[in-house]
């Protein structure tokens, strides 16, 4: 099935008044409107949705959408298509609204942060009818009202209460500048503009406008980690320092060595850097 682009703009989410009843899909009473999951990258959530239906998936408060894509398409103005989906860009919520007659549908997301795999099952009220035909009762169906996405402790924290606790931590003059980078051919956009760390904390800046790429550190099995990445007013901070980090956007790969780089090196502020170093491709710096 061909995924089709979502319409990433501020789209109304006005149907029409009419609603056809349909066979009803199972649905047990005690279902939960309201869903909290815990963040998992492998996993495919499985999602109730129901035609008259606002549904809500919240992400991190930290994340920002970057892209997203339905099997079936999604527009909240058409009148001919069944779905209204909005992933605006830059948000960290989904609204999900079937438009009656909309069966299953599949959701693919992709935030500043994590990957997202949706199924989206469209309920509908049962009715239930005598043998002779007659309608004894309805069961209404239960769609999810909100799923929520929760995220390791250390991932993902109050926004106010980091931004308090990294404020508390600039104040370390302990900065190494010193990283080599080697990029391959298509990865020369990504080299940073900037790049430093105070010991525990690491710094990077890149091109303004340009897609944010993947973080990776090399760990001690020689394997690539995928890295946690905090934004603070247009900068990576990475809460950990590396030897070796690789960064990747597709096939763009760029290698960075820290040349500065000591394990047995320990910063009791622990704190970020306010001016990052400036970097020279090719060659450490030291910003001496």
């Amino acid at each position: 099935m061909t995924l089709a682009s979502l319409p990433l703009f501020l789209a109304s989410l006005a149907l029409p008044a009419a609603h056809e009843v349909a066979p009803a899909l199972p649905v047990k009473p005690s279902d939960d409107l309201v869903i909290r999951l815990p963040y998992d990258e492998k996993e495919v959530v499985h999602v109730r949705v129901k035609a008259g239906v606002v549904t809500r998936i919240v992400l991190g408060a930290d994340e920002e959408i970057e892209a997203a894509a339905s099997g079936l398409p999604a527009d909240c103005e058409s009148a001919s298509l069944l779905w209204c989906i909005r992933a605006d860009k830059g948000a960290s919520s989904v609204w999900i609204r079937p438009k009656p007659g909309a069966r299953s549908n599949n959701l693919e997301l992709r935030s500043n942060r994590h990957d997202y795999s949706f199924e989206l099952e469209v309920v509908e009220d049962q009715v239930r009818r005598s043998p002779s035909g007659r309608i004894l009762g309805r069961i209404t169906a239960r769609p999810h009202y909100r799923v929520i996405f929760q995220y390791p402790q250390a991932v993902v924290t109050n926004d106010k209460a980091r931004a308090q606790a990294v404020s508390e931590r600039t104040s370390s003059p302990v900065i190494n500048r010193r990283y080599v980078f080697e990029p391959n051919k298509a990865g020369e956009p990504l080299v940073p503009l900037e790049m430093s760390d105070n010991g525990c904390f690491t710094r990077i800046r890149f091109a303004s406008g340009s897609e944010l790429p993947v973080v990776f550190k090399i760990g001690s099995d020689s394997k690539e980690q995928r890295l946690v990445m905090q934004m603070e007013n247009g900068t990576v901070v990475l809460h950990e320092t590396a030897a070796t980090f690789i960064i990747r956007l597709g096939r763009a790969r760029v290698k960075v060595k820290n040349q500065g780089f000591d394990p047995r090196s320990e910063n009791p502020a622990c704190g970020v850097s306010a001016e990052p170093g400036l970097i020279e491709k090719g060659a450490g710096h030291d910003g001496r």
